[in-house]
């Protein structure tokens, strides 16, 4: 998975013109993020075993991933990405710590879903994006989407019940026990996803992109969806995160002309967090007690780190397992409402840092607006950036699963995908420019 996996122009624009040219969504990845977003009950069960509408579409894809990676192997300059790297040693890890804390009979039920999910979903987007444009039409898919998740999200709280939930279930006779679930008197709707947080954070992102990558009436229409999602699930993380994200885009407006606007801002925001943790008297209870819209469920997360977070120093390695005893031993909830900390659990502090690396790894190259990448290109670039921030913001309060864990996949792989394309069409620019130079030398030597 290199520079090469994706297919150039046959031609260059001549001397420095470039192609505008719409280019269509792939098939596959659309495919794959629209069952990606669809209730978990459309489902399958041969011989008990649990197979999804996006798990489905990535076992048979699997010919054709490999294919073009086969492909892409057998070409000269081949190699492998950063963050293609990380991937695999996360899939790797993934199903060793498991092994190692709970058998092999376990990490292959439940590791590997996990993989084909999360690095699966990745190594298909990887693949299948190819030619400049096709990122911008994925995301402009998935974005639509999103929005109709926000739409039809209305219906819970008519209804009174998980609508679209219930009729996927009923679809295929998938029994689920929801909980519906009720915060200061109002009904949190699910949508297509599992848990109100997950509608929340998808359609948080998908308003960010409809922000960067959509114009005029389309922009307004996918905005004011994803917008109904974001209110609906009243989840106080993908609101703070909501408003977080377009703060970013504001900022971004405001402080076009600062040449490091970027690192500015996080050195200040490092800065100003850490005198408030080492002067407060008490920094985590202020920011709970002012920041969370149910103050005890933030008490309630500082409980859960107090109590998990012993557990996992004590393996810091591979983890204690897909499942754990503490919520017994302890009384307390069996949940923990952390990405991070809940990736320690299961995979050990190793296997949660190979996943900070992976949406690190994913923004390690610039998105430029140069050669046949378009303007397009580069919002969907920075959009995909605030995003892979989100998932660090967001997931420091709230567990990713189902619809966000896949799309984490996904977005990373996009982010990729335009960072070698543009550093790549950088390189080639640099060459017809050194070409040029030499046509011109030669010309002279001639006369």
């Amino acid at each position: 998975m290199s520079a090469h996996l994706y297919t150039p122009l046959a031609t260059n624009p001549p001397r420095g013109t470039t192609l505008v040219r719409r280019a269509s969504a792939p098939l596959l990845p659309c495919l794959f993020v629209l069952t990606a977003m669809l209730p978990q009950g459309l489902n399958i069960r041969p011989g008990g075993l649990l197979f999804t509408t996006p798990r489905i579409v990535i076992i048979l894809s699997m010919p054709i991933i490999i294919t073009r990676l086969l492909r892409g192997i057998s070409r000269s300059g081949f190699r492998l990405g950063m963050t293609d790297i990380i991937v695999i040693l996360a899939a790797f890890w993934m199903f060793l710590a498991v092994s190692m804390t709970q058998g092999i009979a376990r990490a292959a039920v439940g590791s590997s879903t996990m993989i084909l999910e999360l690095c699966g979903g990745y190594c298909l987007i990887r693949t299948s994006l190819r030619r400049p444009g096709e990122a911008v039409a994925v995301a402009r898919f998935l974005a639509y989407v999103m929005a109709a998740d926000g739409v039809v999200s209305i219906l819970d709280v008519v209804t009174r019940h998980a609508f679209l939930i219930d009729l996927a279930d009923s679809l295929t006779g998938y029994v689920q026990d929801w909980q519906l679930d009720y915060r200061n008197g109002r009904m949190r709707a699910l949508g297509m996803q599992e848990h109100p947080i997950l509608l929340g954070c998808v359609c948080t992102f998908g308003a960010l992109l409809s922000l960067l990558i959509m114009k005029g009436a389309k922009r307004a229409l996918v905005f004011a969806g994803c917008l109904i999602g974001v209110i609906t699930s009243n989840s106080s993380a993908p609101i703070t995160g909501f408003a977080l994200g377009c703060g970013l885009l504001a900022y971004h407006h405001l402080t076009a002309r600062i040449a490091r606007r970027w690192q500015l801002l996080m050195l200040s925001s490092g800065t100003l967090i850490t005198l408030f943790i080492l002067i407060h008297p008490n920094p985590f209870g202020s920011l709970i007690q002012h920041t969370a819209a149910v103050p005890q469920d933030g008490y309630y997360r500082l409980m859960i780190w107090s109590i998990v977070g012993p557990l996992v120093l004590a393996s810091p390695i591979f983890g204690i397992g897909l499942e754990s005893d503490f919520a017994a031993r302890f009384h307390v909830g069996n949940t923990i409402d952390c990405f991070w900390l809940c990736s320690a659990v299961q995979f050990g502090i190793v296997g949660s840092a190979l996943f900070a690396l992976m949406l690190i790894g994913a923004c390690e190259r610039p998105v430029k607006r140069q050669g046949a990448m378009t303007d397009e290109d580069v919002q969907l670039g920075r959009a995909l950036g605030i995003i892979i921030f989100l998932y660090f913001f967001i997931g420091a309060t709230v567990h990713f699963w189902g619809t966000a864990w896949m799309l984490m996949g996904v977005f990373a792989a996009m982010r990729v995908h335009l960072g070698e394309m543009s550093a790549d069409r950088e390189v080639v620019s640099g060459d017809l420019s050194h070409a040029t130079t030499l046509r011109r030398h030669a010309s002279k030597f001639a006369r």
